[in-house]
């Protein structure tokens, strides 16, 4: 709660990353390899499909 006050009073030089690990943000764009809840959340739809359709095939068999 301070970190927040003290960030809304004039200038501060806190870059985006920043932001980011401390948790004042959720996402980067444009910055690869920082994890984010909606990559997450995209890569958990892909992988539940995957194994749905892999259930499907070897239910054929």
């Amino acid at each position: 709660m301070a970190l927040c006050h003290v960030l809304q009073q004039g200038d501060n030089h806190l870059s985006a990353i920043d932001a980011f690990w401390l948790g004042l943000i959720d996402e980067v764009i444009g910055i690869q390899g920082l994890p984010s809840l909606r990559i997450l959340t995209e890569f958990a739809k892909v992988s539940a499909k995957k194994e749905s359709d892999d259930a499907k095939a070897e239910a054929e068999i």
